[in-house]
């Protein structure tokens, strides 16, 4: 009897074991955050197929575009119909918690923009001043010139 039961527990384990090899996580990796109106985004979190988070919008219950949020382009062939998602749809989802988490930890690059757009006014401004006194300086010639103009022309690209 206990030889059977033993036999039997080991069957039921190598059986959980199987299961848990092959199991797929697609369904549960999607959550709705948006629902509005006729529009309905879905996160998915990165999982086996896909292993970048990205964000579904859906208009009328039909796929219209698929967002990575690693490096915020199309997923997949639905690039065309980003022009088709409202800007108020795509403002809003982008402000909901799990998509900020993501996008922190997939691309954190799009956060130390802010420092930039807080520091440019003052690297213009300073390439600008060089501009100036490279222009007052009429004793080094055209060298400095061209090299504060370019100064200038890269800080105003940034």
């Amino acid at each position: 009897m206990f030889k059977i039961l033993k036999v039997l527990f080991s069957f039921v384990l190598i059986f959980i074991i199987f299961l848990n090899t092959f199991e797929q996580v697609d369904a549960a990796s999607r959550s709705k955050i948006y629902d509005k109106g006729e529009w309905t985004v879905y996160y998915d979190s990165p999982d086996n197929a896909k292993t970048y988070p990205h964000l579904h919008f859906y208009k009328s219950k039909k796929h219209i575009y698929c967002l990575r949020l690693d490096n915020l382009k199309a997923c997949d062939s639905t690039g065309k119909n980003e022009n088709k998602v409202p800007n108020s749809v795509k403002k809003e989802v982008m402000k909901h918690s799990k998509v900020q988490s993501a996008l922190k930890k997939y691309n954190p690059s799009m956060f130390s923009s802010n420092v930039l757009k807080k520091v440019k006014p003052l690297i213009v401004a300073g390439a600008a001043v060089g501009v100036v006194i490279a222009a007052a300086n009429i004793f080094t010639g055209a060298v400095d010139d061209v090299a504060a103009w370019a100064a200038l022309s890269a800080a105003l690209k940034i």
